[in-house]
């Protein structure tokens, strides 16, 4: 262990002084507490979890000794571990990577799920029954910002745009649900779940038209894009594929482009999550050998922005 007392000497209350070390042992969590005079700065260094001989983070003086035993055993039964800052009484501010560091040596899992499968896990499973909502934004040529809605069923890659708006609102957010639900018709019997994030314009209402389908509502933590990871991923090609291409005048200029690329996404770009068919595609296309007898069909998309390619009759 490095010494303390070679470091430089610290301010306290206007004074400089001498830290001083004394260690403490809690189980196999070894800390030393550094101490200015008569009072505790408030810096723990661990010493070692398991017989180690190297500092390897910071934290409170005190606080493993007095409140690691109740930390875990709350966040086993199910309640607060404090991890919001300064809920435990008598122990001023907890960070919440103390409250990591406690539960991680006690063997606790994170919550909210400390047992059963991942979150990884659980999108695998249930593929087949989540879809996925989430809005992106869409700069106008004449300035101001349209804001779109985007559905993608993970099972099959399908994409619906529900609607351009200049100015969303949860009654108008609500509408595109249940335009989504009488367009997809049969096929919402086979969804379970709607993931979408915590976006104020969703509302209770929008959540009843899923619920009505016997489908649960999952959200994602708040900031947390990653969490809904396809739609994110589907808004980036559009984007790249499409709107970074083209200046977008109005909302009746962006539904016709989004619409278009709605139909070539669906109809004819490959996936290769289904082994490059596209979404509507049911079997990979007759293979052709003798190009002289097949010529290909190019089709143009937006002016050419996109070109689909076929074998003629």
């Amino acid at each position: 262990m490095r010494s303390i007392r070679s470091r430089r000497r610290r301010a306290w209350g206007g004074h400089l002084v001498e830290p001083v070390a004394h260690r403490v042992r809690f189980g196999a969590l070894q800390v030393v507490l550094v101490v200015q005079g008569e009072q505790a700065d408030p810096a723990v260094e661990v010493v070692s979890e398991v017989g180690g001989e190297h500092p390897s983070a910071v934290g409170f003086p005190g606080l493993a000794r007095r409140f690691r035993r109740p930390i875990a055993l709350s966040a086993i039964r199910g309640g607060d571990t404090g991890g919001s800052r300064g809920s435990w009484p008598d122990s001023g501010i907890i960070a919440a990577s103390t409250v990591w560091q406690i539960l991680n040596a006690a063997g606790v899992d994170p919550a909210p799920r400390r047992t059963g499968p991942t979150r990884r896990e659980f999108l695998t499973v249930q593929v087949e029954g989540i879809i996925a909502a989430d809005f992106f934004h869409i700069d106008a040529a004449r300035g101001g910002r349209l804001c779109a809605l985007a559905f993608i069923e993970h099972g099959t890659g399908r994409l619906h745009i529900a609607g351009v708006t200049a100015h969303p609102t949860r009654d108008g957010t609500v509408q595109q649900a249940r335009n989504l639900a009488a367009d997809m018709g049969i096929r919402m019997e086979s969804l379970r779940f709607l993931l979408r994030d915590r976006d104020g314009k969703y509302g209770e209402a929008f959540d009843g038209v899923f619920q009505a389908e016997d489908m649960e509502i999952l959200k994602s933590a708040p900031r947390t894009p990653r969490m809904n990871a396809h739609c994110e991923r589907i808004i980036g090609s559009t984007r790249r594929e499409v709107l970074d291409h083209v200046l977008i005048a109005n909302e009746a200029h962006a539904r016709k482009v989004l619409a278009a690329y709605e139909r070539h996404h669906n109809e004819h770009r490959p996936h290769q999550a289904r082994h490059q068919l596209p979404p509507e595609a049911h079997e990979q296309p007759a293979t052709v050998h003798d190009l002289d007898t097949r010529k290909v069909l190019r089709t143009r998309i937006l002016g050419g922005l996109i070109n689909e390619y076929r074998y003629t009759a």
